[in-house]
């Protein structure tokens, strides 16, 4: 049974803000969001320590990355649950191990392919970071598209 349309609404549009102020934190470390309050922008120059995104160094943008990542993660899980129209819990939990196993491997790869280089240079590195999460995020695509699930009896 789906959720009550209130809880769509409420939750549906608090998930979509979340999805854009990750995705934000992913492509654009730091910048402002035009239409979204001054307030939200006034947060974001708190934590970084200031308004202007050239400003970041290396490791914030890296961090940022990292925040956004799962900060859409964790909106598309909410977004799954409210949204995804099933009437029994195997389908809903593959629709989340897709949704959850999406935002993993893809997180490991925008590691590895934009900030692994950088962090390099700096001695850093997300390596560890990019298996664990890589080879989470593929296993639970593949338990999610390859398993066959059957439906439960009322």
């Amino acid at each position: 049974m789906a959720p009550p349309q209130h809880v769509q609404i409420i939750s549906g549009t608090a998930s979509a803000m979340l999805f854009l102020i990750g995705l934000r934190g992913l492509i654009a470390p730091g910048a402002k969001i035009p239409f979204f309050p001054k307030a939200e922008h006034d947060l974001q120059a708190y934590f970084w320590g200031t308004k202007d995104p050239k400003l970041l160094v290396n490791g914030q943008k890296a961090l940022s990355k990292i925040q956004g990542m799962q900060i859409m993660t964790l909106a598309a899980a909410k977004l799954t649950v409210l949204f995804s129209h099933v009437s029994e819990g195997t389908f809903l939990r593959r629709n989340l191990f897709v949704a959850l196993g999406s935002g993993q491997f893809l997180g490991s790869l925008v590691m590895l392919l934009t900030m692994q280089k950088k962090a390099k240079s700096e001695g850093a590195t997300f390596l560890p970071f990019v298996l664990g999460l890589g080879v989470e995020g593929a296993v639970l695509l593949y338990d999610a598209l390859m398993r066959e699930r059957k439906t439960k009896a009322n």
